[in-house]
């Protein structure tokens, strides 16, 4: 069976350039794989909201799961994202940086994490005027969301067998032959 072009949307933070590098590179020369990524899709003055929501229109995602990315308000929007699709763990192939997570502790670490963010801009918030909020009543929401789901999230991730970031290119090659077959 001929595959179309899969799409897959890579989603990691900054701090692990070199990682999405080497997957970016590795994928490169297949024209059954398409990588979407922040830093060759997103132009300059161009919505990262907007790109991120995009999230929603490939088949797949790549996640870096680091700790940095466990605390970005950005990376945890995408992770949001696709969390949507109720079925989303068969989506996702994540790529655990942050051992942790695969404890009770580490992953209750970021639940609290999220919890103390929210608490912090809720109180930062408390005696402005709704009127004069602009975008930061969304960014209380988006931060309730995460707070919400984080722990279903860091559960369905640490009950997967994922691979090392290092292999993660090689395994999704191997989903992909069984998929295809």
């Amino acid at each position: 069976m001929e595959r179309n072009r899969t799409n897959i949307f890579l989603s990691y933070c900054r701090a692990d350039s070199k990682i999405a590098d080497r997957i970016c590179n590795y994928f490169e020369d297949r024209k059954d794989v398409k990588i979407h990524r922040d830093k060759k899709d997103i132009h300059n003055w161009d919505s990262i909201k907007e790109y991120m929501r995009s999230i929603d229109e490939t088949e797949y995602a790549i996640l870096l799961i680091s700790d940095i990315y466990l605390k970005s308000p950005n990376c945890m929007y995408e992770v949001l994202q696709v969390m949507r699709d109720g079925k989303y763990q068969e989506k996702i192939f994540p790529a655990v940086i942050e051992k942790s997570i695969y404890t009770s502790i580490g992953r209750a670490r970021y639940v609290r994490y999220w919890k103390e963010e929210f608490n912090a801009l809720r109180k930062e918030l408390a005696d402005i005027e709704p009127y004069e909020l602009g975008r930061l009543g969304e960014d209380l929401k988006r931060m309730q969301e995460i707070k919400t789901n984080i722990a279903e999230f860091l559960d369905k991730v640490s009950d997967m067998n994922n691979p090392e970031a290092d292999d993660i290119c090689i395994a999704i090659e191997e989903k992909f032959d069984c998929l295809f077959k």
